[in-house]
């Protein structure tokens, strides 16, 4: 019987407006109301936002530190340099904004979604050598739409995070490499490979894992291909050129981006950050040892209770959970603002897709013996990605994960890629059967970001609106508004919600070298500003003395109790109609209080 084989639908011109209608889409949902959705800036953005301007302005960080290389002090934990100046050009134009400060992750967003399309194809023309053009762009495609839909790589594509960064120049830099090792001409390898390792380097500026994982990646692809090269040929010197030349270049020009860092890495300060976060910050797997033992202090339970024992027992333990279906297809990261709680960081119906897509990679492996060298990167990307996000607390984690985020889309287009093929033979003498089929499947698929989107968009910003310190904004209006009125008084803002120093700064639009000629005399919290002219950032209201005080409804009240005149003179409420912020004139305490 003569082979079935599906239309050629992206014939001609189609696949080309299939594709870039998917991206056109894509950019919608990343960057429709993005300075509303999320509600408003994190701390974390503003401070970069700020920094960023201040390094515009002056070539200074607020701090003073002109062009930090590795890291900005920032708030004391010193964050990967790479954003900050990815949001330069776009403050350079659009100026001290919110929409400048996110849309560097936005466009991050747009080329991930890009650079998974295009990884997909590689894998897809690797894997299936056999098969015709049709089937290599289908995948592309499905690809392409599973990513931009995704709940997990929209909600990091909308807001200022370095991971999102971090993680598209990775991905772009291994699909680099891979093209490069499928060229057969030196001078083109040569150019792709050092490209690949600029982007490599510069993601390692750009998030702390990274610094881990893109060695890791791009050396394995690199030794596999030379392993491959040298076994499969019988290279002299004389012909090995093609080989030594772009991994000698490629080599030399990452070691001259990486220079800096290197000689940063016994930098306590570029450390800080896993300091804080890691696993073995509080010493609680010693100290359980320490009681297991004196339990029972038996041979075996020095063996069995030994603290590194405990330690990767808890790692292992983080690193599986990051596979569990709460986490994945549910509720996803426990904080909100990594997850939108309602929706794991993937859709329901994508777990049958994970589930046939790993049954088909592992039956290529098994039955044709092919592909496994690609599927064991795939393997070790997934494995390393997740590795540093077991390494610290609060497990699992979306976030810390990003980097991965390409081989779970592999595996799930392919495994729609399947499930459509085995539909076309199933059904190849009923088109308007296979027709209904796919329809039916696109409206799951499109139900399920209805729902999403509709809820990310109407409910999640007022739901979430505190976990996104909203209000800040309208709150240095609201000051400024009273600072004008009563130039002569002093103003006080509490640090109930966090980093008042900061959002002051970035919504007045101060000149850094304002903050910068502070520096040296400021009172700080760490690297927290806890003074600035004539405003002081308290702890709480019971700091506060005669004058503008910007502080929560429950502060207010108290501020009734504390002082005998208290003029409220505005409020911020939030999306839903909660007071967040009052501001109000206040003197003369009572006796009592003194």
């Amino acid at each position: 019987m003569k082979k079935f084989m599906p239309p050629n639908f992206f014939s001609g011109h189609w696949f080309q407006w299939c594709f870039c209608g998917l991206i056109l889409f894509a950019t919608f949902v990343r960057i429709y109301h993005l300075t509303q959705t999320p509600p408003s800036l994190y701390w974390e953005e503003a401070a970069l936002g700020y920094d960023a301007y201040s390094i515009l302005k002056t070539g200074k960080d607020h701090h003073g530190q002109p062009f930090p290389t590795v890291a900005f002090r920032s708030f004391g934990d010193y964050k990967p340099s790479g954003y900050f100046y990815a949001i330069v050009p776009f403050e350079a134009i659009l100026g001290l904004s919110p929409l400048a400060v996110r849309l560097p992750s936005a466009v991050a967003g747009v080329l991930t979604v890009v650079g998974i399309s295009v990884l997909l194809r590689q894998f897809s023309q690797r894997l299936w050598p056999e098969k015709k053009l049709f089937y290599h762009q289908r995948t592309q495609l499905l690809g392409l739409g599973l990513a931009s839909i995704s709940p997990w790589l929209i909600q990091f594509s909308r807001a200022g995070w370095e991971v999102n960064l971090a993680s598209c120049l990775l991905l772009w830099s291994v699909i680099l490499v891979i093209s490069a090792l499928q060229s057969i001409k030196i001078l083109p390898r040569t150019l792709w490979l050092m490209l690949a390792a600029v982007l490599a380097v510069t993601s390692m500026y750009s998030y702390h894992a990274t610094r881990v994982i893109a060695p890791v990646l791009l050396g394995s692809l690199c030794l596999g291909w030379l392993g491959t090269e040298l076994f499969q040929k019988k290279l002299s010197l004389a012909n090995s050129r093609h080989l030594l030349i772009p991994l000698l270049s490629s080599g030399i020009v990452a070691i001259l981006f990486l220079a800096p860092l290197l000689f940063q890495l016994g930098n306590p300060a570029t450390q800080q950050r896993f300091a804080e976060t890691s696993i073995t910050a509080d010493g609680h797997y010693v100290t359980l040892s320490n009681q297991l033992r004196d339990l029972d202090n038996s041979p075996a339970s020095k063996i069995f209770s030994h603290r590194y024992l405990i330690l990767a027992s808890e790692v292992a333990a983080g690193f599986f959970r990051h596979f569990t279906p709460q986490f994945l297809f549910v509720t996803g990261d426990q904080n909100p603002r990594h997850s939108v709680q309602f929706f794991g960081i993937f859709y329901p119906s994508d777990s049958l897709l994970l589930g046939v897509g790993i049954v088909t990679l592992t039956g290529l492996v098994w039955q044709k013996k092919q592909g496994w060298g690609l599927i064991l990167f795939l393997i070790l990307w997934l494995g390393v990605g997740i590795l540093p996000a077991a390494l610290t607390q609060a497990t699992p984690h979306a976030l810390r994960i990003l980097p991965t985020a390409a081989v779970f889309f592999v595996v799930m287009a392919v495994g729609l890629e399947h499930v459509l093929e085995w539909l076309s033979r199933k059904t190849q003498h009923k088109k308007q059967l296979l027709a209904l089929t796919c329809l039916a499947m696109g409206g799951v698929l499109f139900s399920q970001f209805f729902s999403y989107w509709r809820y990310y968009t109407r409910i999640y910003p007022a739901l979430y609106a505190q976990d996104w310190q909203y209000g800040y904004q309208q709150l240095v209006a609201d000051v400024q508004a009273a600072q004008v009125q009563h130039p002569q008084l002093p103003v006080f803002i509490t640090r109930e919600y966090g980093r008042p120093a900061m959002y002051y700064w970035f919504f007045s639009k101060t000149p850094p070298a304002e903050v910068q000629a502070a520096e040296k005399t400021a009172k700080k919290d760490q690297a927290e500003f806890l003074e600035f002219k004539n405003i002081q950032f308290i702890g709480s209201v019971n700091e506060a003395k005669d004058g503008i005080i910007a502080s929560s409804a429950e502060g207010f009240t108290q501020l009734k109790q504390q002082f005998s005149s208290v003029e409220q003179l505005s409020e911020v409420k939030d999306l839903r109609g909660k007071t967040v912020w009052v501001v109000a004139l206040v003197a003369s305490p009572h006796p009592q209080t003194r």
